[in-house]
């Protein structure tokens, strides 16, 4: 009997607590259980959404501020440098005045005695105010530029005339000056207007004459 009891058993074994089937009010506790995990984790995620959003406005609400602080910045900054090159204007105009303004005094007298001079001393005054005039442009740093007798530079000379010639030094010389040129230190302040000689060959000069001759006979 002990045997057929044991038998029994092993065919129907009695199942164990964590064997037993779960009741609906435990699946309905587990699952509002799970929804309730489930809808927590949303609303952090939410949350840190919304965080990471608010922290986007921030630093967009930032930059702008930066930019507008910036765009201000710089239009003091380009107004104070205007201003700072009107002023240097302004000091290199008056300090340039201020050395013409004898020159101009002395003028001024010569024009007020102008009726009562004679040739020579109306000479003299003049020679007088050429020598303070030229002083008062070398102070300033403006020299001539020395033009004849050099090999012809794009860069200070304007050719107003040319001919051709066999005795310059140069393919092309200066060999007169029509109008002073004059340089501010490294800069050409005006350049000078020139007569320039293009060099040429006796053959070359023989043929130029020759066609020359036969052009005035068609003539």
């Amino acid at each position: 009997m002990a045997e057929d009891r044991k038998i029994e058993d092993e065919q129907n074994p009695v199942p164990q607590p964590e064997e037993l089937p779960s009741s609906p009010e435990d699946g309905e506790k587990n699952g509002k259980k799970h929804e309730g995990k489930a809808k927590h984790k949303q609303e952090k995620e939410v949350e840190l959404l919304r965080q990471e959003v608010e922290k986007l406005k921030q630093e967009k609400a930032n930059l702008e501020d930066a930019y507008k602080r910036k765009v201000a910045e710089f239009d003091n900054y380009k107004k104070r440098v205007l201003k700072e090159m009107e002023d240097m204007r302004l000091q290199a105009n008056k300090k340039l005045l201020q050395h013409i303004l004898p020159v101009y005094d002395s003028l001024s007298r010569a024009v007020l005695t102008l009726e009562n001079t004679s040739v020579e001393s109306l000479r003299q005054g003049i020679n007088i105010i050429f020598a303070e005039f030229s002083k008062v442009m070398n102070d300033a740093g403006v020299k001539p530029i020395e033009c004849v007798g050099q090999e012809f530079d794009y860069s200070r000379h304007e050719a107003l005339m040319m001919e051709e010639r066999e005795d310059v030094p140069y393919v092309m010389t200066v060999i007169q000056e029509l109008e002073k040129g004059y340089m501010l230190g490294e800069e050409v302040l005006r350049p000078s207007k020139v007569k320039v000689a293009k060099k040429v060959t006796k053959q070359d000069a023989s043929e130029s004459s020759e066609t020359s001759s036969q052009t005035t006979e068609k003539n």
